[in-house]
C-alpha cells in the first residue's frame, strides 16, 4: 500500500474539487441508474475534472501505472456522510458475478480524497489477515491518495459527523 499526503501538485485542478457540486455529479450512491458503470480509456478524451485527474494518474512516474498493464479504468466519486456507510466488500465486476457468477477483482484500486468537511470517524479500514482481528486504518485527508490491492475486504468506518468526498479507482 502507498500513502502519498499533498498529492495532487497541480493547484488549478486542485481548486476545481473545493464545490461540493462537483462531488454530487458523479457520486455512484446516488446515481439511481446503477447499471450504468462510468469508465475511462486513458484515450486523452477527457470530460470531467474526475478525468482530468485520472489523466494526472496515469501520468505520475511515481505510481507508474502503466507497468500493471491496465486494459481499462474505471472510476466513480463518492460523497459519503453519517447516512450513507460503506460496509466490507471487495472491489470485483459487480455484472459479471451476477451474470454468470463468476469474480474478477480489478488489478489496483486507489482513492484520492478532494474534499474533507469536519469528519469524525470515516476511516479506511483493509483487512490484510481474512479478519483475524486487525486492520489498517487510514484517515481521510484532503488531498491523500492512496494505492491498495482491492481484492483485500475493506471498508469505510461509520462516520459520527461531517462528510468525505473521494474518487475511487480501479485499473482493470
Amino acid at each position: 500500500m502507498i500513502v502519498i499526503d499533498n498529492y495532487l501538485k497541480d493547484l488549478d485542478l486542485l481548486s476545481k474539487f473545493e464545490c461540493e457540486d462537483s462531488w454530487h455529479t458523479y457520486d455512484k450512491q446516488n446515481n439511481l441508474n446503477y447499471d450504468k458503470e462510468t469508465l475511462f480509456y486513458n484515450d486523452n478524451s477527457v470530460e470531467s475534472i474526475f478525468e482530468e485527474l485520472i489523466q494526472y494518474l496515469t501520468r505520475d512516474t511515481y505510481l507508474n501505472l502503466s507497468s500493471y498493464n491496465y486494459s481499462k479504468i474505471e472510476y466513480w466519486a463518492n460523497h459519503l456522510s453519517k447516512s450513507k456507510p460503506l460496509d466490507w466488500h471487495q472491489d470485483k465486476d459487480e455484472v459479471l458475478l451476477e451474470s454468470v457468477g463468476e469474480t474478477v477483482h480489478p488489478l489496483l484500486g486507489i482513492i484520492w480524497y478532494g474534499k474533507v468537511v469536519d469528519l469524525v470517524g470515516g476511516y479506511l479500514e483493509i483487512d490484510h489477515n481474512d479478519f483475524a482481528g486487525s486492520y489498517e486504518r487510514i484517515q481521510p485527508k484532503e488531498n491523500r491518495l492512496v494505492v491498495f490491492n482491492p481484492i483485500k475486504f475493506h471498508r469505510v468506518s461509520k462516520i459520527f459527523s461531517g462528510t468525505r468526498c473521494g474518487l475511487q479507482v480501479n485499473l482493470w
